[in-house]
């Protein structure tokens, strides 16, 4: 009788440990599919940070495009600028040799109106002196105020 208790007792203790490990095996699935839960959402945030990375990738992908762009309008309006100062440096330069040509000549006629004025001033120096002769000489007319 001893012995069919202790076969009971051990059956008693292999039922239960079955118990135990079958619950013990249940929770750990229970908790393995929590676990891969929160792995599916982890992993489902990952996917979409990294379609947003995506999107940020071809976002910035057009803004280095549009920048290229923009740097080689920029570069082709800078050309156009240097083309458009060198036309004024040229158009400048030949005004000043215009202006210079045209104050050269100012020059010379200034001297030949300087000349001219020269002339004209010995030639009222001889009218001066030849009317201050003629005033000191007796005229036939002098009875009427004339010289």
């Amino acid at each position: 009788m001893t012995t069919h208790r202790v076969r009971g007792l051990a059956v008693f203790v292999g039922a239960a440990l079955a118990v135990w490990f079958v619950m013990s095996f249940l929770t750990t699935l229970e908790t393995m599919t929590a676990v891969m839960g929160r792995v599916s959402e982890d992993i489902h945030g990952i996917s979409t940070a990294a379609s947003a990375m995506r999107q940020d990738t071809a976002r910035m992908v057009d803004h280095a495009a549009a920048m290229q762009q923009a740097v080689v309008a920029l570069d082709r309006n800078l050309n156009q600028i240097n083309h458009d100062i060198a036309g004024i440096q040229n158009t400048m330069a030949e005004d000043i040799e215009r202006m210079r040509i045209v104050l050269d000549g100012i020059g010379q006629d200034m001297g030949a109106v300087n000349g001219a004025t020269q002339r004209m001033n010995a030639f009222m120096g001889r009218m001066t002196y030849g009317m201050d002769r003629l005033a000191n000489t007796i005229s036939p007319l002098g009875g009427l105020g004339m010289p």
